[in-house]
């Protein structure tokens, strides 16, 4: 059986009733069984009758990320999570915050409580997202040769740890234009990839010293800001793929984004 995997079998007891045999490879494998026993019941009227099934069940993916957006706070956290655990997925993610340099105390209690969740129920794991670029005022945005700059991101993600993330993202696409950053930056990383490469082996580094089993995640901005787009061979998209690939930890797992692993529409015949 799968990771999060499980087996169910139903025998016909004379003259009624069922022996239900549930077999699951860890934890998450057996709470997931029992949710699709509970979507076998069907109730018609004041009686409850199980829909007779053999079950073979697995995830075709280890991550199933529930990602609420973290410029607005959960207006029930914890019941968002369980809802998330109870449709089978196993991360909670908890958005970026904007401006990155000022936190509110909504955002951070809201962390505290997905936190709990995922460490009292073991259903779920949470994920910190985490972009500094999100301000879109130049002078706000982190400057990666000021040291206060990183330690203060740093005690960010230190901060969502502590409250039970196990899983962190570093996220700068989207908002990370090469223009905004400052010419001391651009004259010591060359470029964005290796401006990139060096906040995320910066942040790798600091926080392992406390915090070792971590599971980081980095989504890399395209050569000049914006989607990664399209890594066709000898296009500039490769090239930066080539340097992150190169530089930063094997054990970060990249994020691409562009067009090629991103949909702006889901139809009802590919659900």
């Amino acid at each position: 059986i799968p990771p999060e995997g499980s087996r169910i079998r139903m025998t016909r007891k004379e003259p009624g009733g069922w022996d239900i045999d549930l077999e699951a490879r860890d934890d998450r494998g057996a709470f997931y069984a029992l949710l699709t026993l509970r979507q076998l019941l069907v109730k018609e009227g004041d009686r409850l009758f199980l829909v007779e099934a053999e079950i073979d069940d697995h995830p075709s993916f280890a991550i199933r990320d529930f990602n609420r957006d973290g410029f607005n706070a959960m207006p029930d956290a914890p019941a968002l999570a369980e809802w998330a655990a109870i449709c089978k997925a196993n991360v909670v993610g908890i958005s970026h915050f904007w401006p990155w340099r000022k936190v509110p105390d909504d955002y951070w209690k809201d962390v505290r409580e997905v936190g709990a969740f995922a460490r009292e129920s073991g259903a779920v794991d949470m994920m910190f997202y985490c972009n500094p670029y999100t301000d879109h005022h130049k002078e706000r945005q982190i400057n990666l040769l000021d040291q206060a700059d990183l330690d203060l991101f740093c005690a960010h993600i230190r901060t969502a740890l502590s409250a039970g993330a196990t899983k962190v993202m570093v996220c700068v696409d989207d908002y990370t234009v090469w223009d905004r950053f400052t010419p001391e930056e651009r004259k010591t990383f060359k470029d964005l990839p290796h401006a990139q490469a060096f906040l995320m082996n910066h942040l790798y580094r600091e926080i392992r010293k406390d915090s070792p089993s971590v599971e980081w995640y980095f989504c890399p901005a395209g050569p000049q800001g914006g989607y990664a787009g399209v890594p066709t061979k000898g296009s500039e998209q490769a090239k930066t793929l080539a340097v992150l690939d190169a530089e930063i930890p094997e054990d970060v797992a990249i994020v691409w984004t562009g067009p090629v692993v991103r949909s702006r529409k889901i139809t009802a015949a590919e659900i």
